[in-house]
């Protein structure tokens, strides 16, 4: 199964004048393929782009932190998806970031990973926001098979200083190589969760 997301692309959100880019693999051209990856982060101003870099406290070599994006209001959502975490290689990580300056500067608030974590479960593929909900895809997820794949969803109560796991979701026809979370969008009351190589139809 192609593993496309591993391949860099940079990954675009945009609302009204504000961008956030991921750029997962932007010191690839000057240091190997495992060398520290940190996401940019850009914000359109009505006369030209300001930049405005934002990195892990924890970053680490490899993490590719910006691997997706996502924004809503004050608050900035960035995938790691290969991040370690408790010694399990690539089980991944999303970043929360708000800011209180209108854009000028975010502090990290929030770091997320699984309850049920696993190696190379890849969660922060994808991430989306809709006030204080976060969805979170693991699409390497294991739970109805190899590669079947999950999303999380985060809660905050508090405002945005602290968020924590209130939900996963899987397919209730899972299967071995599904991918159900590589893409997620929320909408108020209502989660839509992609699942590109599920089966139903035939190979």
């Amino acid at each position: 199964v192609p593993d496309w997301p591993r391949r860099g692309s940079p990954t675009m959100l945009a609302l009204a004048l504000f961008i956030a880019a991921g750029a997962p693999n932007a010191a690839r051209a000057l240091l190997d393929a495992r060398a520290v990856t940190r996401g940019s982060f850009r914000r359109l101003s009505t006369a030209n782009f300001e930049e405005l870099k934002l990195v892990a406290a924890d970053a680490a070599a490899g993490d590719e932190f910006g691997t997706s994006v996502a924004i809503d209001g004050d608050t900035l959502v960035a995938g790691a998806s290969y991040v370690h975490h408790g010694g399990m290689a690539d089980a991944g990580a999303a970043y929360v970031f708000r800011t209180s300056d209108g854009g000028a500067s975010y502090d990290e608030v929030a770091q997320l990973t699984a309850a049920d974590a696993d190696a190379n479960d890849n969660f922060g593929i994808e991430v989306a926001i809709d006030g204080s909900t976060i969805v979170v895809g693991a699409w390497k997820d294991d739970d109805g098979g190899s590669d079947s794949g999950s999303a999380y969803l985060f809660r905050t109560t508090d405002g945005g200083a602290t968020y924590a796991q209130v939900a996963k979701l899987t397919a209730s026809d899972a299967a071995e190589s599904d991918q159900f979370g590589w893409s997620v969008a929320i909408s108020g009351d209502t989660i839509v969760i992609g699942a590109p190589y599920d089966d139903d139809d035939g190979t």
